[in-house]
């Protein structure tokens, strides 16, 4: 394809479009990732309803923005006036996980191109709802924050030997 210094300039040129590519993509979402008890009676048609509504957030808030290299490393942090186990959590959050994975064009159960960690912070901030009929009602605010950044995987280095044998004769108390 090219040759001598056109090549150099081809790979230099590669890294520096690589290396422009963000670290870390943050965004904060305005859905509220629910307990399953909470939602073991809501109807399948309902169910399938907010687990769209949910997707189309995280889409929204992904438009535009660029894909950090991968490995990925993702962490979906729930914020609200009170916390969920840790099992519920990640139920509340999997339609989120869901859609990032499309972002990424990754399959969730791809370990080694995808790791999630799943956290919680109480914040009590104070918000009008929403009911079904018009009528607003006091209420706490909760919404999800998912970071996507790079993770790196790179070689673990080991210290010399020659400092390993030192070690080897020395008495222990």
């Amino acid at each position: 394809m090219f040759s001598g210094a056109a090549a150099q300039i081809s790979t230099d040129a590669q890294a520096i479009a690589l290396d422009s590519r963000p670290r870390a993509v943050v965004l904060d979402v305005d859905v509220a990732p629910q307990s399953i008890n909470k939602l073991v009676s809501e109807h399948w048609q309902s169910r399938g309803h907010r687990r769209q509504r949910e997707r189309r957030a995280v889409a929204r808030a992904l438009e535009g923005k660029r894909r950090p290299l991968g490995p990925w490393r993702v962490t979906f942090t729930r914020i609200g006036s009170s916390t969920l186990d840790s099992d519920n959590l990640a139920i509340a959050c999997k339609s989120l996980r869901d859609e990032v994975c499309d972002w990424l064009g990754v399959d969730d159960r791809d370990s080694d191109a995808v790791r999630f960690e799943y956290e919680q912070r109480k914040a009590r901030i104070k918000c009008l709802r929403l009911q079904r009929d018009g009528r607003q009602k006091p209420g706490f605010r909760c919404w999800a924050r998912i970071e996507i950044a790079h993770e790196y995987t790179g070689p673990i280095v080991m210290p010399a030997s020659s400092s390993l044998v030192a070690c080897e004769g020395a008495n222990h108390v």
